[in-house]
């Protein structure tokens, strides 16, 4: 195909950048999610019903409460989470053992807005 005028480059410069201009803004769309049902496991056996909520950056796991879950790195038990320096960290309270209330932890845990953009 070629282009005779700068009329017809013209037409396909406005077009290119059309397509372009779409496909980044479909690209920069998260696709949100909330409250999603899991079943979590304890290494012992016990099962936890929990919630997923997030994007396709970043997601937790969270009680019907939306107090915080994560799993401990040392234990291997899914533990209620703390905002610790903008991180989430876990408190080392199993989920199924300890009432997050009682140990002072608060819902809704989430990492730093700064963590999530450079996610």
């Amino acid at each position: 195909m070629s282009f005779k005028t700068k009329k017809d480059t013209s037409y396909l410069y406005r077009i290119l950048i059309i397509s372009i201009f779409f496909m980044l803004i479909t690209s920069l769309s998260a696709a949100w999610l909330t409250d999603i049902p899991k079943r979590l496991t304890q290494p012992n056996g016990v099962q936890i019903a929990a919630f997923s909520s997030g994007d396709e950056f970043f997601s937790w796991v969270h009680d019907e409460n939306h107090f915080t879950m994560v799993k401990d790195d040392l234990s291997g038990f899914w533990c209620w989470a703390q905002e610790e320096n903008g991180e989430l960290v876990s408190s080392g309270y199993p989920v199924h053992l300890y009432n997050p209330e009682s140990r002072g932890i608060r819902p809704h845990a989430r990492i730093s807005a700064g963590l999530y953009r450079h996610q």
